[in-house]
């Protein structure tokens, strides 16, 4: 074997170690970067889980109000005193209605007829104030409605839809392998092609020099 041969295969040894070189730091290169992906996953996690405690806590407060809104409804059912309303949602409107408008406390001292007072303190309201108190806790305020609930759901939808996105773009031990192989292929085929022009521009200019 010649001393030009042994230099040529020098040079492409060097480069196939080069090619596998930067094969190898882009495969160890995975390992960063499932680890910001997951750390990126954890941190949205924190998030969902926070928005699922709300809507705990708002079903909870909504359907304790509710309940309430039925319980008096019902008695009021078993005792006649619901007029025309049909449905407690119906009762409760107007109910509502006057609490909001500050008429509860005045109708009961000045308008009602002392035999509805009576039932409502049968059933368990001594005073004005305190049925005025009893309207305006269980009233569904807009943080505590479904239409915030629904709204907060579809943000935890939304989120672990991102998450799903996020996890299929981690790579398992295969595809790291597969990664690696897929980068040597790359610098390989660019590497090897890349030399015979760059030794053929040296040729290039060491001829038009040598011309001169």
């Amino acid at each position: 074997m010649t001393s030009k041969q042994k230099k040529i295969i020098a040079r492409e040894f060097l480069i196939f170690i080069a090619a596998l070189g930067i094969s190898v730091i882009a495969f160890i290169g995975t390992y960063p970067y499932n680890y910001f992906l997951n750390r990126k996953i954890d941190r949205i996690k924190e998030e969902t889980k926070s928005l699922k405690d709300r809507i705990y806590k708002l079903e909870i407060a909504y359907n304790q109000k509710t309940e309430k809104q039925r319980w008096f409804y019902n008695e009021s059912v078993r005792k006649g005193i619901n007029g025309n309303f049909r449905y407690s949602s119906q009762l409760w409107e107007r109910l509502e209605e006057l609490q909001k408008s500050d008429s509860i406390i005045f109708n009961w001292n000045n308008v009602w007829e002392k035999e509805l007072i009576e039932i409502i303190q049968d059933i368990g309201f001594k005073n004005g104030e305190e049925f005025n108190r009893f309207i305006l806790d269980n009233s569904v305020a807009n943080e505590d409605s479904n239409d915030k609930v629904n709204e907060i759901r579809r943000k935890v939808n939304s989120i672990e839809k991102t998450i799903w996105g996020l996890k299929s773009r981690i790579l398992d031990t295969k595809e790291q392998i597969r990664f690696g192989l897929i980068f040597f292929a790359i610098i390989s085929t660019i590497a090897f092609p890349i030399r015979y022009l760059f030794f053929a521009i040296r040729w290039s200019i060491k001829t038009l020099k040598e011309q001169e």
